[in-house]
């Protein structure tokens, strides 16, 4: 009898334990489904930095448009396998829902090819790509665009930059580094560098009203703003169709002092403001007025 119970019973203990593990794996496997569904990265930009005449990657962006949070677990190049961004730092590879992360790259080790492709994975396996040269010059792209436009002026996402000033505004032109992680150990005075293109069919002129300001989410409600540097100290034109590098130095529209980066660490929004004049077709002028809000930038 015993015999006989232990010949029924242990063949259908293998069969539960068997369908208990096959129950368990679909579980997992939709659960993971259901997460790769609300996943989504998109490349937005890319930043290079010249070496003795050679250009390299130094930076990619990516954008979390997706409702869950997202590690990005490989950097491939044409398909090659380069590094796995959340070895070298855990807390840039994992980027919030609706927020964006910057992936650093090995320095000096990949040259900027336009043609080449970069793909991004997260542990899920969701992935976008796209090639170098869409990537640094701002194209619409697969990855969905990254132009930024509310208004007459069109903000290139990829190109903003900064350097460090003295008290007197005065800085070297040649060190501009990616403006989004600033190190403000090694930084007092900050100067700010964006690109825009005036896509009106009107020119614009900016007056010394203008400003960068940061916004830091939490750790002081000290709010910063630097002002425009105006190349005549009065004003900057910019014809209609035409792209221009705009500096912000100054702590007042006075411009007798560069403005101080925070000294505390934090993750600051940023939002351009433009003030200033339409010149109509028919000669008069109009006020103009417009506000950009940028994305933001990490002072640790």
């Amino acid at each position: 009898m015993i015999l006989m119970l232990i010949a029924i019973i242990l063949p259908a203990s293998i069969y539960y334990a068997t369908t208990y593990n096959y129950n368990d794996s679909l579980k997992t496997a939709i659960a993971l489904e259901e997460e790769r569904i609300q996943e989504k990265i998109c490349l937005t930009g890319l930043s290079i930095r010249n070496e003795s005449g050679i250009e390299y990657v130094y930076t990619v962006h990516v954008n979390n448009t997706g409702s869950i949070t997202s590690r990005i677990r490989a950097i491939y190049i044409n398909e090659d396998f380069l590094f796995d961004p959340s070895i070298n730092d855990p807390n840039l590879a994992t980027v919030n829902p609706q927020n964006y992360t910057i992936i650093y790259f090995p320095l000096n080790q990949v040259r900027y090819v336009p043609t080449d492709v970069i793909v991004v994975a997260t542990e899920r396996g969701v992935k976008s790509k796209e090639t170098m040269g869409k990537l640094y010059h701002g194209e619409d792209s697969e990855s969905g665009s990254f132009k930024y436009y509310f208004g007459p002026l069109l903000l290139n996402f990829t190109r903003f930059y900064c350097t460090n000033s003295t008290s007197a505004g005065v800085y070297n032109p040649s060190t501009w580094t990616p403006g989004w992680s600033v190190n403000i150990k090694k930084t007092r005075y900050m100067v700010w560098n964006i690109t825009v293109t005036n896509i009106d069919d009107r020119d614009i002129t900016l007056n010394k009203y203008s400003c960068f300001t940061l916004f830091p989410n939490e750790g002081t409600s000290n709010r910063k703003a630097w002002y425009i540097d105006l190349p005549n100290g009065i004003e900057l034109t910019i014809q209609k169709n035409t792209t221009i590098n705009i500096i912000y130095i100054w702590d007042t529209w006075e411009k007798k002092t560069a403005q101080q980066i925070y000294s505390m660490d934090c993750q600051a929004r940023v939002f351009l403001t433009f003030f200033g004049i339409f010149h109509e077709h028919d000669g008069t002028t109009k006020p103009y007025g417009q506000t950009i809000p940028f994305e933001a930038i990490v002072c640790r």
